[in-house]
């Protein structure tokens, strides 16, 4: 007998699930569809892969206007899993340099200074003094705040990208 810490819940476990074969028609068409569409992603991936490889190898030469190759630098070809340890080595890296709190605190300093120089700018519109030197949050280093984020984030985004795509 299986032993289920709180019988009330469902163990994802012990529910049974079908073969492609026992599948609806409709459904194993739908199935079919997926597993070769994700076959031919596999191969575009791995084709990529090869491609990038190659291009890999031969920067390691160059050829002169004579046709002479010659090498430039030596080939250090890793196994499979030391190429994974550097690429985990330099995930570590790249994420402990940003941290959540730093970004938020990004978020909240821009939006302060842009929030003061909208404020200031309505208030230069409607002939009132402005609370604060409209110098100290120009809207450039606002925008320069904003843009440093953004490249911030979507670097982040891209290298998690990368590192998930064709492994």
């Amino acid at each position: 007998m299986v032993n289920i810490a709180n019988p009330g819940e469902i163990d994802v476990e012990n529910i049974s699930r079908p073969s492609a074969d026992e599948l609806p028609s409709e459904d194993r068409q739908a199935y079919e569809v997926f597993i070769k569409d994700c076959e031919e992603e596999s191969t575009r991936c791995k084709e990529k892969e090869i491609e990038e490889k190659h291009r890999w190898f031969l920067s390691h030469f160059s050829k002169n206007r004579k046709g002479d190759i010659s090498k430039d630098k030596e080939v250090v070809i890793l196994s499979y899993e030391e190429e994974q340890a550097k690429a985990n080595a330099n995930v570590s890296t790249s994420a402990s340099s940003v941290t959540l709190e730093q970004v938020s605190q990004l978020l909240v300093n821009g939006q302060e200074k842009m929030l003061a120089t909208v404020q200031n700018m309505i208030d230069k519109s409607l002939g009132k003094q402005p609370l604060s030197n409209d110098s100290s949050a120009p809207v450039s280093s606002v925008a320069s705040i904003f843009q440093n984020l953004l490249l911030c984030l979507l670097s982040h985004r891209q290298y998690r990208h990368h590192s998930m795509v064709c492994r």
